[in-house]
């Protein structure tokens, strides 16, 4: 039997509590926002930076978290909807100019590391040590902007929701479920993606159609957003954890259906051509794409945010979601 929804709220709060000692205030990412301008600016005056990930997601900066940024030509931004070219010459252009960028950093600030990552589906230049914040650049990837400024306008219509997707997060990385946790196969914006979908799902939320997402029009640096104390002292977000945990468990049909903020209503993989066939053609050739448990990415064509969970981390999933009812979330452990 789980624990009552006020139990469960106190406990996840009481997780948060170092938080109502900190300073949220997004001023200290601008400052390192204004640093990596300058840098951007020795390499090519004319491209923009843009700010995504968490930060712009949630409005506050939690000490010690990264930050993401991201550098976009006077054309990525004016076809602020456009697709992000995903073929060998683009990313070997990217790679190109970070290299370049890494330079300029490097020489001005000799004292950060400062590491290029260019084995990766997305090349990037990570910075740690080089501020007060610690942060990843990547360049011409507008699809960061655009879903990070979605998620944005979801919480902005209810921000006490954040909570929930916060909870969840934490949640996610001490069961080992996050990519960033060695064995994780979900990213903490796949995560996002399941609370959205949830909250739709359950009519606490509005549809935005991902469309309507034009990166002309999302400011470089979201704005704060305070994150005020849970309400009722936690019982409502016991309610909602509870809720989401029931709904994963209980009513969310993974075996046909598919986590979408694409589009209003059920998404089926039939719809995608998410299936086990699909699955088997990718193994052919020699693509590790798993259809087990379906995220679609509102942006990126065809991409199944959730590809790397296999049978057996699904089933890791579920049991981590049952031990989550019992835990609230793994807080009542600590």
């Amino acid at each position: 039997m789980p624990p009552a929804a006020a139990v469960v709220g106190r406990s996840v709060t009481r997780a948060f509590r170092h938080l109502s000692t900190q300073d949220l205030h997004t001023r200290r990412v601008e400052e390192a926002y204004r640093v990596v301008v300058e840098c951007v600016a020795a390499v090519d005056p004319a491209m923009r930076l843009y700010m995504f990930g968490s930060t712009a997601v949630y409005g506050v900066h939690e000490k010690g978290s990264d930050v993401d940024f991201v550098a976009l030509s006077k054309t990525d931004v004016e076809d602020g909807k456009g697709e992000d070219a995903a073929t060998q010459v683009a990313k070997g252009l990217q790679a190109e100019f970070l290299g370049k960028l890494a330079r300029v950093v490097r020489q001005r600030h000799f004292s950060w590391n400062v590491e290029e990552v260019r084995r990766t589906r997305v090349p990037v230049v990570r910075v740690k040590d080089g501020s007060s914040v610690d942060f990843d650049i990547t360049v011409n990837r507008r699809n960061g902007v655009r879903n990070s400024a979605l998620l944005r306008a979801y919480f902005e219509q209810d921000p006490p929701c954040r909570w929930l997707s916060m909870g969840v997060k934490r949640w996610s990385k001490r069961a080992g479920l996050n990519a960033s946790v060695v064995g994780g196969s979900i990213t903490s914006y796949g995560f996002n993606l399941m609370v959205v979908y949830y909250l739709l799902r359950r009519g606490a939320l509005r549809f935005i159609p991902p469309a309507a997402i034009d990166v002309a029009q999302v400011p470089p640096v979201p704005p704060y957003l305070p994150l005020e104390p849970p309400r009722n002292d936690g019982a409502e977000l016991g309610e909602q954890v509870l809720d989401f945990l029931q709904f994963y468990l209980h009513e969310f049909d993974a075996a046909h259906h598919v986590i979408s903020l694409s589009r209003p209503g059920i998404t089926t993989k039939e719809q995608l051509n998410w299936t086990k066939n699909a699955e088997d053609r990718a193994r052919m050739n020699g693509e590790k794409i798993n259809y087990q448990w379906c995220i679609e990415d509102p942006y990126e064509l065809n991409l199944n945010v959730g590809r790397n969970v296999t049978p057996l981390k699904r089933d890791f999933l579920r049991r981590h979601l049952e031990k989550a009812r019992e835990t609230a979330l793994l807080t009542a452990t600590e």
